[in-house]
């Protein structure tokens, strides 16, 4: 059986139109792609010992809603004096993650922070300005805790849903003469899924890295979605399988930092994202 045919569903329109910015109404007149958007986090040393922790929440316009937090011993200081308290902020992030924030301290005037958005689960910097002073800091995205059996995160550019597969999700296990085909899917209906080939020594307690080559156990992972109405299908291209258990009707496999990248075929995949979790029937 030629698994990638078995695998790869027809494609249906020609193609998709991924628009990452609009001019609208209110915002920064953006539409942000998904992988900006949620809640950051991070901090770092001002004046006197001080300490100044930010949060904010990144919406799908480009405006942004957080508070700066001030903690520490109470001092005075000569430029700008960044009092004790929490501060409201808001502003905007453009669509390539650049941020500004405004906010003010009573008594001492306005105060702004600027720095763009980190990558996955990187951190990066951020400036705090107030007076003729600044302070420099370091956040992260905020990873949302999902419930599923597989998890999708840290989506860079990707145009499929995002979403976590639900807890209890229906898999099937098709044999071949060789191998042993698993597809996972939300529900009988789903149009989207994950697909994995197992080849004969492919056996139980083994732990295999997934390269987007088929390796010597007859490995392949694939996950499908059709955005737009155009079938889009995505390579696991790093990470690694483990499959705990495996017979002819059963299978439990988990996956960790399992990389997916646009397969080479023509379709309407793009971007990168990640899938960790257990499959298990």
């Amino acid at each position: 059986m030629n698994y990638k045919t078995f695998l790869r569903p027809a494609k249906t329109v020609a193609g998709i139109l991924l628009a990452v910015c609009i001019v609208g109404c209110g915002g920064s007149g953006v539409t942000l792609i998904n992988t900006l958007l949620g809640n950051y986090s991070g901090s770092g040393t001002l004046h006197s010992g001080k300490n100044g922790a930010l949060t904010y929440t990144v919406n799908s316009n480009g405006t942004v809603s957080g508070t700066f937090t001030v903690t520490g011993t109470e001092s005075t200081f000569s430029d700008f004096n960044f009092k004790l308290g929490a501060y409201t902020m808001s502003g905007l992030m453009d669509a390539l993650g650049r941020l500004n924030l405004k906010g003010s301290i009573p008594g001492e005037g306005d105060f702004e922070i600027n720095g763009t958005a980190p990558e996955g689960s990187a951190t990066s910097g951020f400036t705090v300005s107030g007076g003729s002073t600044s302070y420099t800091g370091s956040m992260k995205k905020e990873t949302a805790t999902a419930t599923g059996s597989l998890v999708l995160s840290d989506l860079r550019g990707a145009n499929c849903s995002g979403e976590a597969f639900v807890a209890t999700p229906v898999v099937k296990i098709t044999n071949t003469t060789s191998n042993l085909i698993v597809e996972v899917k939300d529900s009988e209906a789903s149009m989207r899924s994950l697909n994995v080939v197992l080849g004969p020594t492919a056996t139980a307690g083994k732990s295999i890295a997934l390269t987007g080559m088929p390796s010597l156990d007859g490995l392949e992972m694939y996950y499908s979605e059709n955005p737009g109405g155009v079938v889009g299908q995505w390579l696991a291209k790093s990470g690694t399988l483990k499959i705990v258990s495996r017979s002819a009707t059963s299978i439990e496999l988990e996956l960790t930092d399992a990389f997916f990248g646009p397969d080479s075929i023509p379709g309407s995949a793009l971007g990168t994202f990640v899938i960790n979790g257990k499959v298990k029937k």
